[in-house]
């Protein structure tokens, strides 16, 4: 498995549901939905997150749509901004090949999800609540998880 054979599996799984009927597009998607949400559970240790799904049911488009307004105005901040570009700048590279330019690429892919984990979704902005928080999600690693949990029935 590489980067290689997981976009020929993804560009096969686009064809084929397009391809597909609706009512097995539908299907398809749930259950990619809520395996992820199986696998949230897993591997963090909480097996709330399927019962909260179906409680509290899904999240609605609109709020989706908001809360990734949200998660967008935070990536703005120019501190932000101003982070990811001074830990990508440096470059691991020991040399110009494509495998040494693989790894930094992977090093920088690495470093923007840690600043949005940490300085978007979980850390407090100017003495007010961090975004999991402010959303509802509840407070550090797990509130992300919950927020992630959420928002699978709009992924991919």
């Amino acid at each position: 498995p590489n980067e290689q054979g997981i976009a020929l599996y993804t560009q096969q799984l686009t064809e084929s549901l397009r391809l597909a009927s609706p009512d097995v597009q539908d299907q398809l998607r749930v259950a990619g939905r809520d395996t992820y949400r199986m696998v949230l559970s897993a591997a963090f240790n909480l097996p709330s997150l399927i019962e909260e799904s179906k409680t509290k049911g899904e999240l609605s488009v609109v709020d989706a749509r908001n809360m990734m307004h949200k998660v967008s105005l935070r990536m703005q901040d120019p501190e932000v901004l101003e982070k990811v570009a001074k830990l990508c700048s440096v470059s691991v590279a020991m040399n110009d090949s494509p495998e040494a330019k693989q790894i930094d690429l992977a090093r920088k892919h690495t470093v923007v999800q840690n600043v949005m984990v940490e300085d978007v979704y979980l850390t407090d902005k100017e003495g007010s609540v961090s975004l999991v928080q402010e959303l509802g999600f509840g407070e550090g690693e797990e509130g992300y998880i919950r927020m992630q949990s959420a928002l699978a029935e709009h992924q991919g």
